[in-house]
């Protein structure tokens, strides 16, 4: 697959906009000599190759030429050691790839949501004389996750889109730890859902409704929550299969079983998992 055309950017807005819009805390950018009229200069961040939200996310900047389509993915990997001679004695330049590092290993073990300024230009080589040039930088719209770490190597594979362990649906969500469930009695049938196939369609959906297209919400950590949804209804011998579950926003869930228009959305989610829609 090509990779996307909002990947490539065409502006170069400051590094402190880009990294206060993924998320990142920039109210102590200000804090040095020239801060009052150039904040967005801070020799103290404008220039790290990575930077975070503790416990919430990391931001990294990533260069266009290097991203590659993988199965499918758009991946970047990347090693963070350095063994050419013109660099590795650098110390500036060894403290941000250090850095960077540690807060890539830190977003695999805390499965954390990596942000992407995407840069364009000339990234420094080997060669003598060789500087960084960036013409351009954005920042991704969709997030990024750590999907291999080797910490003692220093090397991380990115993939772009969310992580599938980061969608849930109703059936995820923990019950109640009060007692209100057990304050009746009644007998129920509960028919079993596959994972794989409610895991599959809140994947296919990409965080969004499969009806609407909105978006759905997410929970403090990350977790994009939508609700797996039998077109054909299990009690009516409806397959649990692929073809038969999509992913709804809680809304559209509701009106597909009790709504006016139940039957029309039912049609409309059949016909799109045919390709007729």
């Amino acid at each position: 697959m090509p990779l996307p055309p909002e990947l490539r950017p065409t502006a170069n807005p400051r590094v402190m906009d880009l990294v206060q819009r993924a998320g990142v805390d920039v109210s102590d950018w200000p804090n040095y000599k020239a801060g009052a009229t150039n904040p967005g200069a801070n020799p103290k961040y404008c220039y790290e190759w990575a930077l975070r939200e503790p416990g919430k996310l990391v931001v990294c900047n990533l260069w266009y030429e290097n991203m590659q389509e993988v199965n499918g993915n758009i991946e970047q990997h990347i090693v963070l050691t350095d063994t050419s001679t013109r660099t590795e004695h650098d110390p500036t330049r060894r403290a941000r790839r250090s850095r960077m590092s540690a807060l890539l290993a830190e977003a695999a073990q805390d499965n954390l949501q990596v942000r992407v300024i995407v840069l364009d230009g000339k990234p420094k080589t080997t060669d003598p004389g060789s500087k960084t040039q960036v013409k351009y930088r954005t920042l991704d719209p969709e997030p990024w996750y750590v999907l291999k770490a080797n910490r003692k190597l220093h090397a991380f594979i990115l993939r772009r889109g969310v992580q599938s362990e980061n969608f849930v649906d109703q059936f995820d969500l923990d019950l109640p730890a009060d007692g209100s469930l057990t304050s009746s009695t009644a007998t129920i049938t509960i028919r079993n859902r596959s994972r794989d196939v409610r895991l599959f369609a809140l994947k296919r959906s990409k965080g969004k409704c499969e009806y609407c297209g909105s978006e759905g919400f997410k929970f403090a950590d990350g977790r994009v929550y939508l609700e797996t949804h039998h077109i054909i209804p299990l009690s009516l011998n409806g397959p649990d299969s692929t073809q038969n579950v999509v992913a709804l926003c809680a809304n559209h869930h509701r009106e597909a079983h009790h709504g006016m228009q139940a039957d029309s959305i039912n049609k409309f989610l059949t016909n799109k998992l045919r390709g007729d829609a």
